[in-house]
């Protein structure tokens, strides 16, 4: 008998301990995001496959941990680390993010204000200076372990990883927030006159708030709008690598175009419009993927003067994928143009193999949030609703405390309800006022349908958000 109960408790542990490592939301998810289009020509296997065949040619064991191997492989860099951790967290791979987060945790330096140092191997360091995109790329890692593996212990991990963040490597200019792109000996570097919009990842940092606590995090996803904005070509959409907040392109001697660098621009920005219904991200969204298609799908290069005309020569996964994320901010017909092309491209260098893992899960609704997976049939109903007259929705947006709805100034009534319809809170709006705040203390958490009305009599406008 004593023997059967060990036994017995021996399959009860392994089972617990199997379960422990399983993903909350294994892939693949396809979710219909709230905001946007989504092709359905790429299919999961190819996703899969590309994940497969990305893992088994980077990811390099080092001792008791594995590193992102770059080229050449005995190398690694931030921003590889950053993305390989984001795409095994939504792949729901724990063994291998365990890994690759102990491999980072080896890696942080004082020199680089406690982030990673932003060039190093398995035996030290090329550089122990930061770069700031690859750890706020390990914080939405974290986020993301987070959701897949509630009871793992990464929400503290990510917390500490978003303060240190906010408190080394953010700085004010001209009332904006703002990235320090890099730490070095100790101290941040650039900031006002030197910052990277392809740094800036406003979908995430809106969870960041979440996590954190901090609201200025909100702050900084808004203030990445003005400063992507700033320097854009009014024409293309096209953004440089490096600028001032104030829009100058370039800094001293680096890169006033787009390049490698601002090839991830596309993709980080639309994510916030995909997620959050944020009218700025999708409204540049539209405008650089319109441009994209205009030049054609299958002739775009990775790099470009801000006016469009060409500079580089490489049609490749890293620039093209990008795009095609923005396209979901576009009509459908240009959606599945560019996910036609993104199937005819491969992993011929490191920064498209990486970075087409992001691409192909934002593609296919496999880069999602809680949230949307969990109301997806209310999403679901709601993207089918006809007859609005709006030509384009409010921004409805839920912050700590408060539902927050901007963009449409013709609105007069918004109801707030329970899903079984019940209202909960109401407000009236003066058609000339661009916004309204409704205050969500006394509310359980939960998800809530808002209806907005204009004042003319058609059909309301119908959310869904999630109060916390």
């Amino acid at each position: 008998m004593s023997k059967l109960r060990n036994v017995t408790m021996f399959l009860i542990a392994a089972v617990s301990i199997v379960s422990a490592q399983e993903p909350k939301y294994p892939f693949p998810q396809n979710v219909v995001y709230p905001y946007g289009v989504k092709s359905s020509k790429i299919s999961n296997d190819f996703v899969r496959n590309w994940y497969d065949n990305w893992k088994k040619k980077y990811l390099q064991v080092c001792n008791n941990t594995i590193r992102p191997g770059v080229d050449p492989l005995t190398t690694s860099l931030v921003e590889a680390q950053g993305f390989a951790m984001v795409a095994v967290a939504y792949m729901g791979d724990k063994e291998t993010f365990d890994k690759l987060y102990e491999y980072y945790k080896l890696k942080l330096t004082s020199e680089g204000c406690g982030l990673m140092g932003w060039k190093n191997n398995c035996g030290g360091f090329v550089d122990k200076g930061s770069a700031t995109d690859g750890d706020i790329d390990v914080a939405c890692a974290l986020v993301v372990a987070t959701w897949q593996w509630p009871d793992g212990g990464y929400k503290e991990k990510a917390k500490s990883t978003i303060d240190n963040l906010r408190k080394r490597m953010i700085t004010t200019c001209s009332g904006k927030l703002t990235v320090y792109p890099g730490c070095g000996g100790g101290g941040p570097w650039g900031g006002c006159n030197e910052t990277d919009i392809s740094y800036y990842t406003p979908a995430f940092f809106r969870h960041f708030a979440d996590i954190s606590g901090d609201e200025s995090w909100n702050k900084l996803a808004d203030d990445t709008q003005l400063i992507r904005d700033a320097a854009a070509n009014k024409n293309t959409g096209l953004v440089p690598d490096w600028q001032s907040v104030d829009g100058r392109a370039g800094a001293g001697s680096r890169k006033g175009y787009y390049s490698f660098d601002a090839i991830r621009s596309p993709y980080k920005q639309t994510l916030d419009y995909l997620w959050h219904g944020t009218r700025a991200a999708g409204d540049w969204a539209k405008k650089i993927s319109t441009w994209a298609n205009g030049v054609g799908v299958g002739s775009l290069k990775d790099e470009y003067n801000l006016d469009g005309s060409v500079r580089g020569s490489n049609h490749n996964m890293a620039a093209v994928g990008s795009f095609a994320v923005s396209a979901m901010a576009n009509t459908q017909q240009i959606a599945d143009a560019f996910a036609t092309e993104v199937l005819k491209l491969r992993d011929d260098y490191w920064y498209s193999g990486y970075l087409g893992n992001l691409y192909l899960l934002a593609l296919t609704g496999n880069m999602w949030t809680p949230e949307i997976i969990e109301n997806q049939s209310i999403i679901v109903s709601q993207r089918g609703l006809t007859g609005s007259s709006y030509a384009q929705q409010p921004v409805v947006q839920s912050l700590r405390n408060q539902i927050k709805i901007t963009g449409l100034p013709e609105f007069e009534s918004i109801v707030v309800a329970a899903l079984n319809g019940k209202t909960v809170k109401s407000a009236h709006v003066s058609p000339s006022v661009d916004g309204a705040v409704i205050p969500t203390s006394g509310m359980q958490s939960g998800c809530y349908i808002i209806r907005i009305k204009t004042s003319a009599n058609v059909q309301p406008s119908i959310h869904m958000v999630s109060v916390m």
